[in-house]
């Protein structure tokens, strides 16, 4: 957890986490601000939700009362529409991708026009198979930005 912790910290994160957590990242030398769990009163993460101060929970804990208070922070953050996970490995990609959307900006394309290119390359260069070009994708929302929902109707099956 320390290396993802570091790694959001780093990207401009500010980091919140329960007691333990905190306590537990300032010994490896992560700053954080710490905040209760729903089980321990006032004001506590789902608040903190709600407030719309946090976008992004990662909540790995693991006992019975960390199961209840998993409850209300998952319905949190799905009500809230907060991007949520629960496990290391899940916590690693997410940030490995909010790392690459800040590093360039990404286009949607569709994937005929990754064929399409490819094609134009193999009938000037004359071999099969071309470089093939890093998929892309954009936020969906904010000024400017390009839907990701499909365009245009699918073709049945078979059809």
């Amino acid at each position: 957890m320390v290396p993802i912790a570091r790694t959001l910290k780093d990207m401009g994160f500010r980091l919140l986490a329960t007691r333990g957590t905190a306590a537990y990242l300032k010994g490896k030398g992560i700053q954080s601000d710490t905040i209760c769990k729903v089980s321990e009163g006032r004001p506590h993460v789902v608040d903190f939700i709600k407030n719309g101060d946090i976008h992004l929970v990662i909540n790995t804990g693991i006992g019975r009362r960390s199961s209840l208070d998993a409850y209300h922070i998952r319905r949190g953050a799905l009500m809230y529409n907060i991007p949520y996970t629960t496990t290391i490995a899940g916590a690693k990609a997410v940030s490995e991708a909010i790392g690459a959307l800040q590093k360039e900006e990404w286009q949607v394309c569709p994937l005929q026009e990754y064929y399409a290119e490819d094609a134009a390359k193999d009938k000037g260069t004359g071999s099969k198979g071309g470089g093939k070009k890093k998929p892309q994708a954009a936020p969906s929302s904010g000024p400017g930005r390009k839907s990701l929902k499909p365009q245009g109707k699918r073709k049945k099956p078979g059809a």
